[in-house]
This record gives C-alpha cells, sequence and structure tokens, in this order.
C-alpha cells in the first residue's frame, strides 16, 4: 500500500504545471467569433525571441469533405526509458493527403521547454501537409516552464490577429470546433459562461469540443480513476449539460496517454479519449500508449462520427470507433 502512495504522489507531482489564470489576457467573449479553417494558414520558420515567425501558407479550399486528422501528448524529445517515438510517421502518413487542418489536443512539448525542442518543427511539418492549419490545445506540458501569457505569445502565430491561441472557435463548413483551455484541471467560470453564450447563437448543425484532459474518468480499471480528469465535478457536469443542450456531438481529449476510450455519456453525446502519439513501455503494467494518431469524419447520411484510430508503427488503420451525430 505504502509503495502504492508513493507512485500516485511521485506522478501527481511530475504531472505539476506552472499557475496561473484562466482567463488571463482574455477580456471578451473568445468563441464569439470564428477562424475559417477553410483559410489558407501560416507556416512557421522558426523561434524568436521566445515567439514562433510564420509566413502565409495555402491556399483556399472547399468544405466538401468533413475530415481531419488529429494527434494528442506528442511529447517531443522525452527521454524517459522505453520510449519510441513517431513523429516522423506521422508526418509521413500526412504526405499526399491533403487534409486542411491538422488538431493537436495538447502536450505537443514533453519539458515544456517548447521555445527550445522540437515544438515548432512539428508545427511546421503538419502545416506543410495540411494548408498551413495547426489547430494547437494547450496541455499541462505547455504550462512546466511557463504560464499561459508566456503561451499565448508563443503561439499567437497559429491563429488570426484578435483570436486567442487558447480558447478558439474554428469552423469548417457546417461543423464547428471549440478549443477550450482547460490545462490546470479547471475550465473556470468566465470561459464556461462565454461558451455557453456562443453556443446559445452558434447556427452551425454540427459542434465538437477540444480540450486536453479528460473530462470522464473511470471508463476502464487503470491510472485514469485516480490521476487524469477534470478537477471539479460540478464543471464536468456543466460541459455534459452545455453538450446535450445545444447539440454538440463530441468532447476530444487527451492527456490520458493509454487512451482509446469511448465514453457514449448521453443518446447524442459522446467524450473520446484519444492515446499519446508516442510509445512507452512501462514495467510489469502497460500504463502508457502503444502509440496512435487518428482520423475523425463527419458523415451526415449517416447520422455519425467516425474516429479512425491508426497503429503508429505500422500505420495500419484500426478498426473505428462510430458516435452520434448531433444536429442541432
Amino acid at each position: 500500500m505504502r509503495k502504492a502512495a508513493v507512485f500516485v504522489i511521485a506522478v501527481l507531482l511530475a504531472s505539476c504545471t506552472v499557475p496561473g489564470n484562466i482567463i488571463s489576457g482574455i477580456t471578451s467573449n473568445p468563441f464569439s467569433d470564428s477562424v475559417d479553417l477553410t483559410e489558407p494558414g501560416v507556416l512557421v520558420s522558426g523561434v524568436v525571441d521566445g515567439k514562433m515567425e510564420a509566413e502565409p501558407y495555402g491556399v483556399k479550399r472547399t468544405a466538401d469533405e468533413l475530415t481531419f486528422p488529429f494527434v494528442t501528448d506528442v511529447h517531443v524529445d522525452r527521454t524517459d526509458s522505453g520510449v519510441t517515438d513517431f513523429t516522423n510517421e506521422f508526418i509521413s502518413f500526412l504526405d499526399g493527403k491533403d487534409y486542411p487542418f491538422t488538431v493537436c489536443l495538447g502536450d505537443l512539448s514533453d519539458t515544456g521547454d517548447y521555445t527550445r525542442d522540437h515544438t515548432e518543427s512539428f508545427i511546421s511539418e503538419c502545416q506543410k501537409r495540411t494548408n498551413g492549419n495547426f489547430v494547437y490545445v494547450i496541455g499541462n506540458h505547455e504550462r512546466h516552464m511557463h504560464n499561459e501569457s508566456f503561451w499565448d505569445e508563443f503561439a499567437e502565430v497559429l491563429v488570426p490577429s484578435g483570436f486567442s491561441p487558447r480558447m478558439t472557435r474554428y469552423e469548417f463548413g457546417e461543423l464547428s470546433i471549440y478549443k477550450l483551455d482547460d490545462s490546470t484541471r479547471i475550465y473556470g467560470r468566465e470561459q464556461l459562461a462565454w461558451l455557453e453564450n456562443a453556443l446559445e447563437n452558434d447556427d452551425n448543425p454540427y459542434k465538437i469540443f477540444i480540450a486536453h484532459i479528460n473530462n470522464t474518468t473511470g471508463g476502464v480499471p487503470d491510472q485514469s480513476v485516480v490521476i487524469t480528469g477534470l478537477a471539479d465535478i460540478v464543471e464536468r457536469n456543466r460541459i455534459y449539460r452545455l453538450m446535450d443542450q445545444y447539440g454538440v456531438s463530441l468532447l476530444l481529449t487527451g492527456h490520458h496517454h493509454k487512451g482509446n476510450i469511448a465514453y457514449r455519456i448521453g443518446e447524442s453525446f459522446s467524450e473520446f479519449n484519444a492515446a499519446a502519439l508516442h510509445r512507452r513501455h512501462t514495467p510489469v503494467v502497460e500504463l502508457e500508449s502503444m502509440g496512435y494518431w487518428y482520423t475523425l469524419s463527419i458523415v451526415p447520411e449517416e447520422r455519425i462520427i467516425r474516429v479512425t484510430p491508426y497503429y503508429a508503427e505500422t500505420g495500419e488503420p484500426l478498426a473505428p470507433y462510430e458516435f452520434p451525430l448531433a444536429v442541432r
């Protein structure tokens, strides 16, 4: 029992974050306007004085196919024992696919020293292959060394001027994607109020949320029961209520690493907790991911959202997860 307690404490200490204010630097509703993902994006060229620099890149697209790739918990340059990196395999997967954008559900950086590691290189390689659009959710590892204000300055080139890098609404045709900040394991009263106000005025028929930390826990008997998940059960339930009331079909999350957990919460809303892109073998019991990336497709004629996992070592597509598509 003592060994188990020491293990849990060690994990919690290792996952600590730099404290901050969820809404720091955001003075008005960041979801009231939207970034159009059919527009060209940018191509990151490097980091100067703690900020990514970029040039315009890409072309105007149509939203005739609602499909995009996503990853989570890339943890570039992770040096723990038993780690296998699959960033090159994911980049190769993107070659020739012509997807309009890439989504990363946070913890792209491992140490949190994202101005010095290869975070910007991964972003740039994805942008070259997905029309310059890289949708980057802030994770707890992005807070290991810096607060949210520092990260905002680092990542500001990834969204048009006037938009928040941490809380953003994107549109791709009839799909709205709400990027949320739960990197400190809470959403905060203001963010949830802004979110509801935007949902009330969103006429798009299809909606999803994306965030880093899993909202729901306990879907499988593993470490998610005690060390991952949202800190405030009231906020968790409010997210459920917003999804149900406003026709939000799916919440995509990461953080858990082992992942590949489908939570079908209500008749028309669900959460998918994705597995880390990198692999890490752990002794005795496998607590982490074997390495996966994903595609998500909105299939209106079947009234489903299809999430297809790919086994990173081989690139093989695996059996898809299907979730009901809510239409408001």
